[in-house]
């Protein structure tokens, strides 16, 4: 599945994407390091491990990748649901519309997939983040101190059309 915009075009990633995406992952999320005292755990992935183990898809623009989202399975097979792991946006492409591009792509993926929710987490450091979140319709279904990383977990049920 690919959706194209004008200049901005959503696909699946591949392994040569994965420099990319790791920089974008850096650029979008090290301001959080001296806030939170260690970096977020979107920075300690193994993109290249990641891209190919699950639904990885990037935004780009004129061939540059400006933004991306992972896509995991719930750990149950028979789950009606999926996980929105990271969505990131290169700041120096924010304010675009990418974010809520990649939102929309990811749920429209899901309900492809047959899924009914969209779950996903957030640092409670990601105030912006989570704001967002609420805006499109997610709401926060619990708090969790995970691997030293105080996250809230939100939850959308996906309408299919």
């Amino acid at each position: 599945m690919i959706r194209s915009d004008g200049m901005m075009e959503i696909r699946r990633a591949t392994l040569q994407d994965a420099p990319e995406i790791f920089t974008c992952c850096v650029n979008a999320f090290k301001h959080y390091i001296l806030e939170m005292g260690k970096a977020p755990a979107p920075m300690l992935t193994d993109y290249s491990v990641e891209l190919q183990q699950h639904d990885v898809f990037v935004a780009c623009e004129d061939g540059e990748v400006t933004g991306f989202v992972f896509i995991l399975p719930d750990e149950q097979a028979d789950s009606d649901c999926m996980w929105l792991d990271v969505l990131a946006v290169d700041p120096k492409h924010q304010k675009k519309g990418i974010g809520r591009l990649l939102l929309d792509y990811t749920e429209d993926f899901m309900k492809a997939q047959g899924k009914r929710e969209c779950r996903l987490y957030t640092n409670v450091k990601f105030t912006n983040t989570k704001e967002i979140y609420l805006h499109c319709g997610y709401e926060i279904y619990e708090r969790a101190l995970v691997n030293g990383y105080d996250r809230y977990y939100m939850k959308k049920t996906l309408t299919v059309e």
